[in-house]
């Protein structure tokens, strides 16, 4: 992975990203506040019983490219430091790189070093 130079990021990074923008596909986005970056992103939930069925709407907010910030009501970017698959569908609506938003730790050279 390390001599690859189609993607910036170590192995599992890339297969994170890989993983999330298959499930992004079949998320619903609504654009809310096209000044301010925000979306509304409805998806399924996963099968099963009771009250965990249905569907579920997350808010998006993408900050600007340049300082890679990125929120979601699920708050995995914020814990995680990577974006989430509803962060990565509301990307795909506007046709933005979703690389931007991903933390620097991931990058290649810093996990070498690390």
């Amino acid at each position: 992975q390390m001599s690859n130079t189609q993607t910036p990021f170590c192995k599992k990074m890339a297969e994170y990203l890989q993983e999330k923008a298959k499930k992004a596909r079949f998320h619903t986005v609504i654009t809310t506040g096209n000044v301010r970056r925000k979306w509304e992103v409805t998806c399924r939930t996963k099968g099963g019983f009771g009250s965990s069925t249905g569907v579920m709407t997350h808010k998006v907010t993408l900050g600007h490219e340049s300082d890679n910030t990125c929120s979601c009501s699920c708050n995995k970017p914020k814990l995680l430091h990577k974006p989430c698959s509803h962060v990565l569908a509301a990307c795909a609506k506007i046709k933005l790189d979703s690389t931007s938003y991903v933390s620097m730790f991931y990058l290649k050279d810093r996990v070498l070093n690390a």
